[in-house]
């Protein structure tokens, strides 16, 4: 599902579980990821702040990504055919919702 949603801040991904570990299955416009203009839809995701993620369930990995609007989270990012991991630093959103939800 996407981690832009529940009142917390994303990044601008959804994300896809296979057997072959979470992959960014979208890119949502205007969201950080796509303004940074690193993260693509059919990249691995290795690694977030540096936590290895393979052994994670895609709940566990949603709510790493997920966080407090305004702060960063690193993605470490691995391109298809690609054996290198780039980190890419994304700064979380907020949305009016979720920020209603905070003031609460």
């Amino acid at each position: 599902g996407s981690v832009t949603q529940d009142g917390h801040a994303g990044v601008g991904v959804k994300v896809m579980a296979t057997e072959n570990g979470f992959f960014v299955e979208e890119v949502v416009p205007g969201g950080a990821a796509h303004q940074s203009g690193r993260v693509a839809a059919g990249d691995q995701i290795i690694a977030i702040d540096g936590q290895r993620i393979r052994a994670l369930n895609m709940e566990q990995v949603f709510n790493r990504i997920i966080g407090v609007p305004g702060t960063a989270v690193v993605l470490f990012l691995r391109k298809p055919g690609t054996t290198r991991d780039i980190p890419v630093t994304l700064l979380r959103a907020s949305t009016t919702h979720s920020l209603r939800l905070f003031l609460h």
